[in-house]
């Protein structure tokens, strides 16, 4: 079932093809309407000539105008996403920089030994960078307010390698004008949003679609959702897509990665919400998020490697100091 906002940009798509040629098209109806004076000057009196003729060009005044405010309202539509273009290379100028930050420190071996010049708090203040950015493109393209969050995937360690049931998500980070009032929500998730309670994430994760869109969650009978469930004094929000932050293997990856849930690598989900019902169109929004998605990957999954070097790193310090202890007592 197409929303208003789908249906209104499939009019404006037919009009926009017509409007490419809507000179000729004018130039057309006037040929048209000149040709029904010149035959109404034959059937009518002076003053009815007159008539006739001021009809003509009032009719010829309306289509011109018609034509001209089609016209403006679709080249408006078309600036607004040509201004978010800038915006979504922002956004991928900001996981660029990511990457290249964790890319040095998983190079550098000074990691493994005192503070790390790249922090957790260094993190996600600049992956707020991109959520913030990517707010305003979709506050831009859709006239409402949107906000923006990562969703990093966890799996509880007590599950089977196999089960997709075991996954959860917590919040990584959040645009700017939205954090503050989810902080501590934000703080105290711990493994409760549980993929599977998720319409969307649960979508996702199975691979049913490569996105999640839905433009009137108010009026859908079968979305589930666990903030919803858990919080349900706060606002709902009416409109939202969600990406994967993934890298889907080929069909013939090796063996080695059949322990990923569906042959991907996924580390989480790039979401936006708003308010208010119709906000978001499937035929161009979509493309917009799907883009800084997959431009967070290479960030989201360095970074991963990294924390996984640094557990592993105070894992040896601590066993050497243990190591060192007993050598002392001994």
């Amino acid at each position: 079932m197409s929303t208003p906002k789908e249906s209104l940009g499939r009019r404006l798509h037919t009009l926009s093809r017509l409007s490419s040629t809507w000179h000729e098209t004018l130039h057309h109806i006037y040929v048209v309407l000149a040709l029904l004076g010149i035959v109404g000057t034959f059937f009518f009196s002076p003053t009815s000539k007159e008539v006739v003729l001021l009809v003509v060009l009032g009719l010829y005044l309306i289509v011109f105008s018609l034509f001209s405010l089609a016209s403006s309202y679709i080249n408006g539509e078309k600036a607004k996403y040509a201004e978010a273009l800038a915006g979504v290379h922002q956004a991928i100028h900001y996981a660029r920089d990511i990457y290249h930050r964790i890319d040095y420190e998983l190079a550098d071996e000074s990691t493994h030994a005192g503070p790390p010049s790249y922090s957790d708090r260094e993190f996600r203040q600049d992956v707020q960078k991109v959520l913030t950015v990517t707010a305003q493109v979709f506050s831009m393209v859709s006239s409402v307010k949107c906000r923006t969050s990562i969703k990093l995937l966890g799996k509880k360690p007590d599950a089977s390698s196999d089960s997709l049931d075991a996954y959860y998500v917590t919040t990584l980070a959040r645009d700017q004008a939205s954090e503050t009032e989810s902080r501590e929500r934000d703080a105290a998730e711990g493994t409760r949003h549980l993929v599977r309670d998720n319409t969307d994430f649960w979508t996702i994760i199975r691979r049913q679609k490569a996105y999640f869109f839905n433009d009137g969650l108010s009026s859908s009978d079968n979305y589930e959702n666990s903030s919803f469930k858990l919080h349900p004094t706060l606002p709902k929000y009416e409109s939202t897509i969600v990406w994967p932050i993934r890298y889907v293997y080929d069909a013939q990856a090796a063996d080695e990665h059949e322990a990923e849930p569906l042959r991907q690598a996924l580390c989480g989900f790039l979401t936006v919400d708003s308010g208010s019902k119709g906000s978001f169109s499937e035929r161009y929004d979509v493309q917009l998020g799907a883009i800084i998605s997959d431009g967070l990957y290479p960030a989201l999954d360095a970074y991963r490697a990294l924390r996984q070097k640094r557990m592993l790193a105070q894992r040896g310090a601590v066993q050497q100091g243990a190591r060192n202890v007993q050598l002392l007592s001994t």
